[in-house]
């Protein structure tokens, strides 16, 4: 795909949202099998449940702030500022989801703070801010860093010093790439408006992030979890967290070197990206997050040779969204690609393109 049809499909993107696919469509029903199983099936024939009115499609503010950072990738300021009316900047304090999601005992209802949305958010606005100083104020982005921490529950772990934030306002989870997320919004902020108190509770979050993380380098999705709760995507998330962490000298590079260690060795191989640790099941939300952090790193090279391999990820010239390779010979392709988790993912990681 060429940089000026990359620049075509945000163009038309950002103009017809109503055509986003998304697993969480499936929200509506209210089974946690019967939405498992939907889902699934979904990945293959969809059309059948948006006919029937049991998936629902949705407006989704991560694509807003992906379309938005790629943009900005392209220097499109015109676009760019699409991108903030649609995320309604600067009225709005905290970003969720369109969705009832169905998480555990909880159900997070539409529109309620989300810590990773926000976070991501954040981050964007942060290089908006960097590029066009005009477009973001740093008062606004200030109450968007008090706001998120107001908000969020200090779920304590040993002591008043080491504690996690929660996912939600209403949950006591502990996750790890949600707190380097929030970590890394805050301190940037922090950075940027020369506020100590941000800047301190950032390293705080990091420092037990830190703590409590695996030695052997993969990331558990909650405090205490396994091996097996980790996948490359959530790995990714947290690799991007500590490198925005990183830039801004916030951190030193010990857990860096320690998480990208650990997914090269179990996530990346043979020039392509795994699901999960030394699988054979092909994604493309963490084959274009692992694009995206190879641009923004700025490692070309790797760059290169994993999008070599995104044929992997095609079915009849179309990129679709998953593979299951049982043997070099069979391998079962999905029949479609999910617009946030897939498409426009790969879109937002093919800008990084522009910048190398």
């Amino acid at each position: 795909m060429e940089m000026d049809d990359v620049i075509q499909e945000l163009e038309q993107n950002i103009k017809t949202s109503r055509q986003w696919l998304d697993p969480y469509d499936a929200e509506k029903i209210k089974n946690r099998y019967l939405r498992g199983s939907a889902k699934r099936i979904a990945l293959f024939q969809p059309n059948i449940f948006y006919k029937f009115n049991i998936f629902e499609k949705n407006v989704w503010d991560e694509n807003y702030i992906m379309l938005g950072q790629a943009a900005l990738n392209f220097d499109r300021k015109d676009l760019v500022i699409t991108c903030l009316e649609k995320l309604d900047i600067p009225t709005k304090e905290y970003w969720g989801l369109p969705i009832d999601w169905h998480s555990g005992k909880y159900i997070f209802h539409k529109g309620m703070l989300m810590s990773t949305t926000t976070s991501e958010c954040i981050l964007f606005l942060c290089e908006v801010y960097n590029t066009y100083p005009d477009l973001i104020e740093k008062k606004y982005l200030m109450k968007l860093a008090k706001k998120i921490l107001i908000s969020l529950n200090k779920n304590i772990i040993n002591s008043g010093d080491e504690y996690l934030y929660s996912y939600t306002p209403i949950d006591k989870y502990q996750v790890f790439n949600s707190n380097l997320l929030v970590a890394a919004a805050i301190g940037v902020i922090g950075k940027i408006v020369e506020d100590c108190n941000l800047i301190d509770e950032a390293k705080r979050i990091y420092t037990t992030c830190e703590k409590y993380l695996p030695k052997e380098g993969y990331i558990p999705y909650s405090i205490f979890g396994s091996e097996k709760t980790a996948d490359a995507y959530h790995q990714l998330f947290s690799m991007r967290a500590v490198y925005s962490l990183k830039e801004y000298n916030l951190v030193n590079t010990v857990l860096l070197e320690r998480i990208e260690s650990y997914f090269f060795e179990k996530f990346y191989l043979n020039g392509n990206v795994v699901l999960r640790p030394e699988s054979n099941t092909l994604d493309l939300q963490p084959f274009s997050e692992a694009l995206r952090y190879f641009g923004i790193s700025k490692n070309l090279m790797k760059f290169k040779e994993l999008y070599e391999s995104r044929f992997s990820l095609m079915k009849k010239d179309r990129y679709i969204q998953r593979v299951w390779r049982y043997n070099s010979k069979i391998k079962i392709k999905s029949n479609v690609c999910h617009s946030r988790q897939g498409y426009l993912r790969l879109l937002l990681a093919l800008s990084y393109k522009a910048r190398l």
